[in-house]
């Protein structure tokens, strides 16, 4: 399934295709496709912290994905592109915040309330419902793409990110 998506991503690197940020979020959808998820939305708030809703910037959780076949298998994808990345120290990549390390669990929980009670929309309402419900579990993962195209996939438990 992933062959074609790599195909079209190997395209997009070797054409100079600006926008690294959403190549290194095309990268991660074929990442958690090839792990059974599927892609059921941004988690990315609009806005800044301090006007919520307002404005053209986004921060928060990049992508929420449900296991196939599931109703409830939940994660949560962070995507990072590094032009020099080596593999090496991926955890040094997440920010820093006054709720914790960027993917950490509570920084993920405290994302997940402000979907819930943001002026945010419905959709995304509804995603932070459906997370605070289910959970996410262990479901944390970090992909990075290099700019060679080059994937790194991290689960972020393993790598001991509580």
């Amino acid at each position: 399934m992933g062959s074609n998506f790599l195909y079209i991503l190997d395209r997009l690197v070797t054409n100079g295709y600006a926008n690294t940020e959403r190549l290194a979020e095309f990268s991660g959808r074929i990442q958690m496709m090839e792990r059974g998820f599927l892609r059921v939305g941004p988690g990315q708030l609009v806005g800044s912290m301090a006007a919520p809703g307002l404005g053209r910037g986004t921060q928060g959780i990049d992508s929420v994905y449900l296991r196939n076949g599931s109703s409830t298998d939940y994660a949560i994808l962070e995507s990072k592109y590094r032009t020099s990345f080596s593999g090496n120290n991926p955890l040094s990549l997440l920010g820093s915040t006054s709720r914790g390390t960027q993917m950490s669990t509570s920084w993920v929980d405290w994302r997940i309330n402000e979907m819930l009670n943001g002026p945010h929309g419905a959709r995304i309402n509804a995603l932070g419902s459906q997370l605070t419900e289910h959970g996410y579990g262990s479901n944390r993962y970090l992909n990075v793409l290099d700019g060679q195209g080059k994937p790194y996939f991290y689960d972020l438990p393993k790598l001991g990110l509580r």
